[in-house]
């Protein structure tokens, strides 16, 4: 089934690399390639980020795709972060599990506030650290929200844009539209607090249980250090084996999520629909949010309330601001939103001409390949 993009959805993404191993340890180099590759794709795509972290085997990214073009910033997300981390310390192979792979919206403030604490938690969580401020690695959370933050370009790295440093303000999601940034925070962070003496009880709990004293068993965090010092092919686990289930939405809300159930079939139906009509050689006109078909030049139709959750602030006097003015910057500066020219005659022709040519081409090497070849005797 196809996916649907819609402009002004908050996403949580994450992507794995392949078979868990550690090639994405948070060394300084790593972290400082990772940050500043995160906010220029998301200032050149029409992105705005509001939490993330980089662990040795994944990320987490939270952000809102204000022109509805998230599957192109994580594309060249991937792809050049996996392609300098190769480069920088010689990994060879695939580097992502293509298995674990996902971006999906998140569609109420509760799930935004459950997403937001399990991301910055991470580190916690994996035994790094008792507090996610102490990660020496790569992390954005609510203490970074409302401060301009100053990126820096790892030197050697993208040197033709010519832009030696990024300077970008980060701050909450829209759904939490007429509340003031500090009323957010201060809330936010004591959830990020009771989650972490959580995981801290857990983990005590865990070591007295194997045996050690209860005056050391409070002192299970590793450190960064220690996750530094293992090998870029290490993996803690094994890989998962099958495809995963994607995720299309999140909601803790039980009338968002029905309402969400039900515009996820109703595309689906219009989608196979179109799809079959276009085979057929019809003109159909596709829901909005099909960005394949979309920048294929086929119809799509535009992007309407009803399409959106209810009950939700997305559409705030800030939020039509913010998602005019990233659509103008990136209608101004990306080269991708002119629309495909259709084929000529002209270039049918010469496309035709070309696969004659590879064709004889192919006849012939196969008749060369047949006289060199040799042939056994009868008897």
């Amino acid at each position: 089934m196809a996916k649907q993009q819609l402009p002004g959805e908050v996403v949580h993404a994450t992507r794995v690399c392949a078979d868990n191993k550690f090639r994405l340890k948070p060394d300084h180099w790593l972290t400082r390639l990772f940050a500043f590759l995160v906010f220029f794709f998301a200032q050149k795509f029409g992105m705005e980020m509001h939490a993330g972290v980089l662990m040795a085997n994944h990320y987490h990214l939270y952000f809102t795709d204000w022109t509805a073009l998230r599957d192109k910033f994580l594309g060249s997300l991937n792809a050049t972060l996996s392609r300098w981390t190769k480069r920088e310390r010689g990994i060879t192979g695939h580097f992502w599990n293509q298995y674990r792979d996902n971006d999906f919206p998140v569609l109420d403030k509760r799930r935004s506030e459950q997403t937001i604490v399990y991301i910055v938690t991470n580190p916690v969580r994996a035994g790094i650290v008792k507090d996610y401020r102490d990660y020496d690695g790569w992390i954005l959370g609510p203490c970074h929200w409302g401060k301009k933050i100053e990126v820096l370009r790892p030197p050697k790295v993208l040197r033709r844009i010519g832009i030696p440093s990024l300077t970008v303000t980060v701050s909450p999601p829209s759904v939490f539209g007429g509340e003031e940034l500090e009323v957010v925070r201060r809330r936010l962070e004591g959830q990020i607090q009771a989650e972490q003496a959580r995981i801290d009880r857990e983990f005590t709990r865990e070591r007295v249980a194997q045996g050690i004293p209860i005056e050391e068993a409070g002192d299970w965090a590793t450190g960064t250090r220690y996750v530094r010092s293992l090998p870029s092919e290490y993996s803690p686990v094994q890989q998962t084996k099958g495809k995963r289930k994607r995720v299309d939405f999140a909601s803790a809300d039980p009338v968002i999520r029905d309402f969400a159930k039900s515009r996820k079939r109703e595309f689906d139906r219009r989608y196979e629909a179109g799809k079959a009509e276009l085979k057929a050689g019809g003109t159909p006109m596709f829901p909005p949010g099909t960005i394949g078909y979309q920048r294929a030049g086929i119809a799509t139709e535009p992007v309407t309330d009803p399409w959106y959750p209810p009950n939700l602030p997305r559409f705030s006097a800030l939020a039509l601001e913010r998602m005019a003015g990233f659509t103008g910057q990136h209608e101004a500066k990306s080269r991708n939103t002119r629309p495909r020219q259709p084929r000529t005659i002209d270039s049918w022709l010469f496309l035709s001409e070309v696969q004659s040519r590879l064709e004889a081409s192919k006849v012939r090497l196969s008749h060369i390949w047949s006289h060199r070849t040799p042939r056994l005797r009868d008897g």
